[in-house]
């Protein structure tokens, strides 16, 4: 039963409601006890702090995937800003080591006549 799983409250408590949760449960309501009624809203209380203590885990996972996925995209856009630098600076070192080349061809041109 998943009311055993519930950190909110004692062991003794949560193994006294499951051993009570289809004694009352499958009572008809119409043919159930006021006992039973209670039993059922015990149960009741103690699912709904197990629905929150879950809807508590999603959130905070919610909220570091939202943080990783910002932190993602910068480290994205930092890559990318970062290979648009390499990729100007590649060019302008071609581009330096062609005139290199050419004056280097143009001294030699020049020393031969």
């Amino acid at each position: 039963h998943a009311i055993l799983e519930s950190p909110e409250y004692p062991s003794e408590v949560t193994k006294v409601l499951a051993s009570c949760l289809t004694r009352s449960l499958a009572v008809p309501k119409e043919r159930r006890h006021a006992f039973q009624d209670n039993v059922i809203e015990m149960i009741g209380k103690v699912m709904d702090s197990l629905k929150n203590a879950a809807q508590s885990k999603l959130d905070e996972a919610e909220k570091e995937l939202g943080a990783a996925s910002e932190d993602h995209e910068e480290r994205k856009n930092a890559a990318e800003a970062i290979a648009s630098t390499l990729a100007e600076r590649r060019k302008a070192a071609d581009t330096a080591k062609s005139r290199h080349d050419e004056h280097t061809l143009a001294r030699v041109a020049a020393k031969e006549a």
